[in-house]
Formats: structure tokens, C-alpha cells, sequence
């Protein structure tokens, strides 16, 4: 069995709307394990990155 990864960015106006804590309820709602977590200020190069 493959293991799949996810990348979920949370755009700055969810934050500012608190929706963080309800993405990740609704994240362990569908049995995601959730491995870490951190919050950054992205600089125009590293969003370029993604």
C-alpha cells in the first residue's frame, strides 16, 4: 500500500477568518493523519517555488 502525501497551504485571508482550526477537523474527519504543521511568511521567491 502507497502512502500519499498532501500540501495544504491556508491563503492569509483564511487565517485572518480563523478557518485554520476547521480545516483540520474536517482534515481528521476523513481519517487524514496529519504529520506537522508551521506557519511562515512566504517570500515572493519561495511562492514562485511552488
Amino acid at each position: 500500500m502507497e502512502i500519499e502525501q498532501l500540501l495544504i497551504l491556508v491563503k492569509p485571508d483564511g487565517l485572518k477568518k480563523s478557518l485554520t482550526g476547521s480545516i483540520l477537523t474536517k482534515l481528521s474527519e476523513v481519517r487524514m493523519v496529519i504529520i506537522g504543521s508551521k506557519v511562515v511568511k512566504v517570500s515572493k521567491e519561495l511562492a514562485q517555488a511552488f
